[in-house]
């Protein structure tokens, strides 16, 4: 029987999830790396330039389904039992995922009253991760209790990339109610590592000859590797020495009427052509283990492995190639729709918006991630005040697979030329961080000049 608490750190690993939706800072103009989620938004500003590699740095913690005091918290409780319980809830719908970005290169600036050109290069790193239910249970449990189950392959689906982001973006005018945006981007992947569509089930069952038959049907596992060369990965990697890629962004952003604005955009929708280093993994095939038939005298041990070995390579294809493949990246889609009020300011974006200029506003913003199981989704509600014309707040209740009650909160300051900015999501988590679930924070430091503050 298979039986192996070793698995303890894989599963603790495995369930701790990092979020990658960044809510406070979508639609929020004050900020110029907003135009990174809609290239539509519209900046109140004529020129802005990242400070490298600080203008903007996000990094975030989350799990759907596990908090540290789960396991961990002095209550008498047994570590096994509290493992068994976790295990017992723990889904193969489960996720986690992990996002990291750095920002290198930031600049930004209008052409004119209609025109803002905008421009960049960032790092990232992007892991999703659906938990592997049967597998775990395989591993923690052994196949003994649960005879007749079958353990499906298809849990383990997985991705990772890390890769470098070159970008060219525009956002237009084209009326005082309506503006629309692109970007282009080139990507250049470092890293890669996935499998996604596995395939095949293990069985074990009351055996014919022996106590029991251990079945494998159907098995086609597939591991896809790229960038894993002999050269360690450099700065030059991230900018056009890894696998290339093409992605393009869009949005729009309308007023409909004077004190309403409804926004919507598309991040990402864009693919890689793995070719660097590439390698494939794969396993195919189906082999049925019932036992040793035991031969008296003469035989040795090693004989019946090595007759189980070959077995096994006649049954079941095991092998790896150079072949390229081509990754979907993970795409986004934002909305939101928002009304403005309160007393008049100076305007919030170069093209004089019909909008208005208003010191508050209040909204709901919807976010949708593309994985390879299934749509990821989440749900906000804010209020976005400016004091004194140089400071803005932005506070969000954000419902997600994460937490039902995230509360974050994003402020943006300019201080002469100077824009600073920092968010952070799950207030309340702050607290106590072993029954969070999720924090996530993101900060930087821009030069942003208005028309006035240019000429």
């Amino acid at each position: 029987m298979i039986k192996n608490k070793l698995h303890i750190f894989f599963l603790l690993v495995s369930i701790t999830a990092f979020a990658q939706h960044k809510q406070l800072l979508y639609n929020f103009s004050e900020i110029p790396q907003s135009q990174l989620l809609n290239p539509a938004t519209e900046l109140p500003y004529r020129l802005h330039v990242g400070i490298p590699a600080l203008s903007g740095i996000y990094a975030s913690y989350g799990a759907n389904n596990f908090a540290l005091e789960d396991l961990f918290i002095a209550d008498n409780i047994p570590f096994e039992t509290k493992m068994n319980s976790l295990l017992a809830r723990t889904a193969n719908t489960d996720y986690i995922s992990v996002n990291q970005q750095i920002e290198l290169l930031n600049i930004g600036f209008a052409k004119d009253d209609e025109t803002y050109f905008s421009m960049g290069w960032y790092e990232e790193f992007d892991y999703i991760s659906y938990m592997p239910k049967d597998l775990l249970d395989l591993i923690y449990y052994g196949n003994h209790p649960d005879a007749n189950r079958v353990f499906k392959a298809s849990d383990l689906n997985f991705k990772m990339e890390l890769l470098g982001v070159l970008h060219f973006g525009i956002t237009k005018h084209l009326s005082d109610r309506f503006t629309i945006g692109g970007r282009f981007k080139i990507y250049s992947s470092v890293l890669n590592v996935n499998s996604t569509h596995n395939e095949g089930e293990f069985t074990t069952v009351v055996g014919n000859n022996n106590i029991y038959q251990h079945i494998l049907s159907n098995a086609d596992i597939n591991i896809k590797t790229a960038g894993f060369g002999d050269e360690a990965p450099n700065v030059g990697s991230f900018l056009l020495g890894g696998s290339k890629g093409l992605g393009v962004d869009f949005g729009f952003t309308w007023h409909p009427e004077e004190q309403w604005t409804v926004t919507g955009s598309m991040q990402d929708l864009g693919m890689i052509f793995n070719k660097k280093d590439s390698k494939q993994f794969y396993l195919k095939g189906s082999y049925t283990f019932e036992g040793f038939d035991l031969l008296y005298p003469g035989t040795s041990a090693n004989d019946y492995w090595q007759e189980v070995n070959d077995e096994i390579d006649e049954r079941i294809d095991n092998d790896e190639n150079d072949a390229g493949y081509t990754t979907w990246r993970s795409t986004k889609i934002y909305s939101s729709i928002g009304y403005s009020f309160g007393k008049e300011k100076s305007k919030v974006c170069n093209c004089g918006s019909s909008s208005g200029d208003y010191t508050s506003e209040v909204g709901f913003q919807t976010y949708t991630i593309f994985r390879p199981k299934r749509p990821q989704y989440a749900l906000t509600a804010y209020v976005k005040h400016t004091f004194a014309n140089f400071l803005t707040a932005k506070v969000a209740y954000t419902y997600d697979e994460y937490s039902p009650a995230n509360l974050g909160l994003g402020l943006a300051m300019k201080i002469g030329g100077v824009n600073l900015y920092a968010t952070m999501d799950n207030m309340l988590g702050l607290q106590d961080l072993t029954r969070s679930k999720g924090v996530a924070v993101m900060f930087g430091i821009n030069v942003a000049l208005k028309k006035k503050e240019l000429y």
